[in-house]
């Protein structure tokens, strides 16, 4: 659609994998988080339990992220689909898991906080080993684009376009 080349050429590939793949263990990763803390404060562990409360909760968020390259408004489709996950995940939690009435904001948040800090520390650790890769791709693709040829991108197919366009009008 946008006619672009991929934005890291070979490393697009790798990326897409990566994200795939994390994607996927993202999820035992915060079903293990749920059921880790609902032990502490006071409920019934079981991961085939939390693993169903991620299940279902993120459905809107994987609907979300479909409609977010919607023009103008996929952006706000898919925060408020991210939001309604959320709120999902917080309702579900204490049924599932039979945590009690008085530590169930306790355990979603430190729930919550724990999962953000694993995925701070696995995006830390993946950008460490990948960023000097990203930046050789980048600067091999900037010097062959500072030959006076069009560079690609979301944009760059419409460049080719509007270059050949030009050249056919100069004929």
């Amino acid at each position: 659609i946008t006619g672009g080349s991929l934005p890291l050429g070979s490393l697009s590939f790798g990326l897409f994998v990566f994200s795939v793949l994390w994607a996927l263990g993202w999820t035992f990763v915060i079903a293990w988080i749920f059921d880790y803390f609902a032990g502490t404060f006071g409920g019934v562990r079981g991961f085939d339990r939390a693993y169903a409360v991620v299940g279902l909760a993120i459905v809107p968020a994987a609907a979300g992220t479909a409609l977010a390259p919607l023009p103008w408004i996929g952006w706000l489709l898919s925060l408020a689909a991210s939001i309604y996950s959320l709120y999902l995940a917080y309702r579900f939690l204490p049924a599932f898991l039979d945590i009690p009435q008085a530590s169930r904001t306790r355990h979603y948040l430190v729930s919550v906080l724990a999962s953000l800090l694993v995925n701070l520390v696995v995006s830390g650790v993946f950008l460490a080993v990948m960023a000097p890769s990203v930046i050789e791709q980048m600067s091999s693709e900037q010097a062959s684009n500072s030959s006076g040829s069009v560079s690609g991108g979301l944009f760059g197919g419409l460049e080719r376009q509007a270059s050949i366009a030009e050249s056919a009008s100069l004929d």
